[in-house]
């Protein structure tokens, strides 16, 4: 096992200076972020079963990654970096809030702010699936795809012409109920025998979720 291990980080002849680097950097990454998860929960900023929580599991899971692609330094540069990159973005934000030079941080909370949705590390938040709950005066639904409004049967939609909108809360549209969204009322306008308007807006979205959203997570 020992033997394995040295071959592993590249300790063994012909060295492999570029392994020992990776995996360096990868228990260097670790010790850092456990600390910062230790003395958040110190603090009661981290609590259990929390979108915060997942957000320290995601790192853990970047940083085992890197470690584990070490043979593949390439690889392991992309998962380590990775995780930098979020805990800078993440811990580096709460800290700019904490000593009053920002506003407000894009760390994960440790709590659900809205029913309607769920924490997703690349994405900050998508919407919950196969959910209908009531706001002040109306009720927002997502089908079973996590897009907003009724669900869609695969069959008919095969038979008509689909047309995806994509956007933040406009999009979304935050303050009218299903019935009442402009997408819904798109379908309506062009025809819903022959046209499906298929709303993917999520509310605070940049033109850098919709990349993400668009690139890895369109799936209806």
């Amino acid at each position: 096992m020992q033997g394995w291990l040295l071959r592993f980080s590249g300790l063994t002849r012909p060295y492999r200076l570029e392994r020992v680097l990776a995996l360096a950097a990868a228990v260097i990454l670790a010790v850092v972020v456990a600390v910062a998860a230790a003395v958040l929960a110190a603090d009661g900023e981290l609590v259990r079963y929390t979108p915060r929580e997942d957000y320290f599991f995601y790192l853990a899971g970047l940083i085992a990654a890197g470690a584990l692609l070490a043979p593949w330094p390439r690889l392991s540069t992309v998962a380590l970096s990775l995780a930098a990159i979020e805990f800078g973005l993440g811990l580096g934000s709460f800290v700019l809030m904490e000593v009053g030079y920002a506003d407000s941080t894009i760390l994960a909370d440790n709590y659900n702010e809205d029913a309607r949705f769920r924490w997703h590390p690349l994405l900050q938040g998508t919407p919950i699936p196969s959910i209908s709950v009531p706001v002040v005066g109306f009720r927002v639904s997502h089908n079973a795809e996590g897009l907003r409004g009724r669900e869609r049967d695969p069959a008919t939609l095969a038979r008509k012409s689909i047309v995806a909108v994509f956007g933040g809360s406009t999009t979304y549209d935050i303050g009218v109920g299903d019935a009442d969204t402009w997408a819904n009322q798109l379908e309506l306008l062009l025809g819903s025998d022959d046209f499906a308007v298929l709303n993917h807006g999520v509310p605070g979205y940049s033109t850098v979720e919709h990349v993400v959203q668009t690139a890895f997570y369109q799936n209806a």
